[in-house]
């Protein structure tokens, strides 16, 4: 799951706030998913904004976007969402020494456990923005 939330200055995307928003933010947009098979595929923000946080909150995505605004005092914008799938698979992740990139490559397992070379999808992140946090 890679979450694009926007902010104006740097102090805002250093504010613990901020990560534990876009974390919970993540956290509905994988419950909101629903993708099969092995893709990668954009998550409809209109739909991701009226999802609630938790299966047993009240609070949307939209409300927790306004209410961070009104913590953090700047322009806070949810501007993509893409959900990396791997029903059927595994999910690997990679951290180049030194923070400078990162990837994340999905792929099919057979059942002798190697890897389908015909179905492994991968994009790269920027760590220095990412937060990885437990998902269930």
């Amino acid at each position: 799951m890679s979450l694009q939330l926007r902010c104006e200055t740097d102090f805002v995307a250093r504010n613990p706030a901020f990560g534990d928003a876009a974390a919970t933010m993540a956290r509905a947009c994988l419950s909101a998913g629903g993708a099969t098979g092995i893709s990668l595929q954009d998550v409809s923000l209109d739909e991701l904004m009226g999802h609630p946080t938790s299966a047993t909150d009240s609070i949307t995505v939209g409300g927790l976007l306004g209410s961070l605004l009104a913590t953090v005092g700047e322009k806070v914008e949810l501007s993509r969402g893409l959900l990396l799938n791997a029903e059927g698979g595994a999910v690997g992740a990679y951290s180049h020494p030194g923070g400078a990139y990162g990837s994340l490559v999905a792929a099919r397992v057979t059942n002798d456990g190697t890897v389908d070379d015909k179905w492994v999808l991968a994009f790269v992140v920027l760590p220095g923005l990412l937060r990885v946090v437990d998902m269930p």
